[in-house]
């Protein structure tokens, strides 16, 4: 009787380890779920409104075609697709002059990058036949000129105004 007494304390002494602690801890727990759980908040998609405003840009003999015209201040994703015949590029001014008058260098073949009225914010240069190319940068309030900086491309008509809330 007293072996049979002994197996069963036994028994329920290990039931209660096991119940009690023989799992993870709750911290464990937390993290398990975290890196595993779909749901949780640690894996969560980023909050869109922080993500910023992709603008879908093709590039084509000599124009660009925008699939938004405007956008709120912050982080933009310029996606650059050019669609040829030629190569381009991609220059964003920002400006309060006319996007067809932009200051052009002394042979009239490109805008001044340096000019009066302009300021030069950024660029994807060599953007070949068939590439796509991507620019993300941070954008203030204000009117934009996206241009091909490209000899003649400019007076080809190869520019865009951009609008930034």
């Amino acid at each position: 009787m007293r072996k049979t007494v002994s197996i069963f304390a036994l028994l329920a002494t290990l039931s209660v380890a096991v119940a009690c602690g023989g799992g993870t801890s709750s911290g464990d727990k937390t993290k398990t779920a975290q890196a595993g759980n779909p749901t949780s908040a640690a894996t969560q998609p980023a909050n869109t409104a922080t993500a910023g405003t992709t603008i879908n840009v093709k590039a084509k003999d000599f124009a660009f075609a925008l699939d938004k015209a405007s956008g709120p201040a912050g982080k933009f994703t310029f996606v650059v697709t050019n669609a040829g015949p030629s190569d381009h590029e991609f220059v964003i001014f920002k400006t309060d002059l006319a996007p067809d008058a932009l200051p052009l260098v002394a042979d009239k073949t490109k805008v001044d990058e340096d000019g009066q009225g302009v300021v030069h914010i950024d660029e994807i240069e060599d953007l070949n036949v068939g590439d796509t190319k991507t620019l993300s940068i941070d954008l203030e309030p204000g009117s934009y000129v996206f241009i091909c900086n490209l000899p003649t491309h400019y007076s080809q008509g190869m520019y865009v105004a951009f609008k930034v809330q």
